[in-house]
């Protein structure tokens, strides 16, 4: 459903000026993502969007508008799978493919996957989070890598990602209390 909902058409509109942004190279990108040089232009845009879709326009060429959306509509297809994946392992199979197709068929996501911006990226990123929660709270030995993985991808792909890092520390420390492990999930939320 996510595919379907994230790929089809994802080429029938032309390039808006919202997509032209951030083009060039790896170090042009960064400049003005992070705004060094005029910090007036500061969008809260940052890199990580722009690096991966830099990525398949030098693959795909710069030329298709498939190679300028194909990270967005990747991006939010994942989000999808990861909002699903992260109930179903938890023995929650019905409130997974609910859950999973409430982000596969949200529109503004629908939109966001057709436009060749940052935002797509968002729901992946927390969804990362969300399961490195889980695994917290059920002392599972993954509950790092998702959680610095969810965490340090949402900081790299736009600067209002900081307010989900504050809830995430906020419930980071509400699961440390929840915990089956306290003392393993102790020694996780530090090394995330």
């Amino acid at each position: 459903t996510a595919l379907f909902c994230f790929f089809w058409a994802l080429v029938a509109r032309d390039v808006t000026q919202d997509e032209m942004g951030l083009l060039g190279t790896f170090g042009g990108i960064l400049d003005r993502a992070i705004g060094v040089d005029s910090p007036e232009q500061f969008t809260a845009h940052l890199p990580l969007a722009w690096f991966v879709r830099l990525i398949f326009q030098t693959i795909l060429g710069s030329d298709s508008v498939f190679a300028w959306r194909l990270h967005a509509a990747l991006g939010a297809t994942a989000g999808a799978v990861l909002t699903w994946w992260c109930l179903y392992r938890r023995g929650r199979p019905g409130h997974a493919v609910a859950a999973g197709l409430l982000v596969a068929v949200n529109p503004i996501l629908g939109f966001h996957a057709h436009d060749a911006t940052n935002y797509a990226l968002g729901p992946m990123t927390g969804a990362l989070v969300i399961i490195g929660l889980s695994d917290l709270v059920d002392g599972r030995p993954t509950a790092t890598r998702y959680l610095a993985a969810g965490l340090l991808l949402g900081a790299a792909n736009d600067f209002f990602f900081a307010f989900l890092g504050l809830a995430a520390l906020g419930l980071t420390l509400a699961s440390l209390r929840w915990s089956r492990e306290p003392h393993l999930a102790r020694r996780m939320a530090l090394r995330a």
